[in-house]
């Protein structure tokens, strides 16, 4: 194994960790709150953000590169500052390539865009 590189267990199980997540988030958005993506975008898509954001940022920052150098709050922090800057960077993407522009749909643009550029952030 060379510096920084995990194992395909644990990329697995990374992955898995998050796609339950995902699945649990919209569990509760659909059983619990009533929600859905077609009904109420802008709420499920912020249930969604709040259950899978601490999963996503919690999994990956234990799964950093330099563990010498770089603590697990360093790399929490460095996941929380990275998500509104991916999350602009998607959100001016998708607004170019066609998405509603107004106020109607402008909580669901920064949702959709967070919650993006959690998964991003994920698979670098």
């Amino acid at each position: 194994m060379g510096y920084g590189e995990i194992t395909a267990s644990k990329a697995l199980a990374l992955h898995f960790l998050c796609g339950v997540g995902l699945a649990a988030g919209y569990g509760i958005a659909r059983l619990g709150c009533d929600l859905s993506l077609v009904a109420d975008p802008a709420r499920t898509l912020r249930l969604l953000l709040v259950v899978e954001g601490p999963i996503i940022i919690g999994i990956y920052g234990r799964v950093r590169r330099d563990c010498e150098h770089c603590s697990y709050s360093k790399a929490v922090a460095r996941g929380l500052l990275g998500l509104p800057i991916g999350a602009l960077l998607n959100a001016f993407g998708a607004i170019v390539l066609g998405a509603p522009v107004g106020l109607k749909y402008w909580l669901s643009t920064i949702y959709w865009s967070c919650l993006m550029s959690l998964f991003t952030v994920s698979n670098l």
